[in-house]
């Protein structure tokens, strides 16, 4: 023991430890959330999304671009979605945001809603077919020709459009 140090109490060495131990804790959550809404706002490019670099996507052989396109509306409407528009290869989906999505997106000062638009296209890859991807939006004040504000979602809120994507693939075998 060093006698140089001043003699402390046990209640005083356990305040003094249990002080860095809360600074340590609250600087490692501090990071941890910093890295979590980092990565679902911007994206991770390396969270096992799909190859095309797509927030979702699926590849469909054996079927034409019309019959794509028909399972493809009608997973998005049993889920609840809008058709808004879309070409023979362009596809646009929007529906109301979930509480997540208004906590996270939401404008609070004027009780507006979020809705979630889903932009998807059909891309030819010759003999092996389709790759049907899109991204996610979530967006304020939609129609607003003014205000409208689309935020893209990141790769981390992938998984429930990668399902309904998965759906159009299971349809269609």
């Amino acid at each position: 023991m060093n006698s140089d140090l001043p003699p402390t109490s046990p209640a005083e060495t356990v305040r003094r430890h249990a002080g860095l131990v809360g600074s340590l804790c609250a600087a490692i959550l501090g990071l941890l959330a910093l890295a979590v809404v980092g990565a679902g706002t911007t994206g991770c490019g390396t969270m096992g999304g799909p190859a095309s670099g797509a927030f979702a996507s699926i590849q469909v052989s054996n079927r034409t671009p019309a019959e794509i396109r028909a399972a493809t509306v009608a997973v998005f409407t049993e889920a609840g979605y809008r058709t808004i528009q879309g070409g023979p290869n362009d596809y646009l989906f929007e529906g109301s945001g979930s509480r997540l999505d208004n906590a996270a997106y939401g404008v609070f000062v004027n009780g507006s809603t979020v809705l979630v638009r889903f932009k998807a296209s059909l891309v030819p890859l010759g003999a092996a077919g389709y790759r049907l991807q899109g991204n996610a939006f979530a967006v304020r004040d939609a129609g607003d020709a003014v205000f409208e504000d689309e935020v893209r979602i990141g790769n981390l809120g992938r998984g429930p459009y990668q399902t309904l994507l998965d759906s159009v693939a299971a349809r269609l075998q």
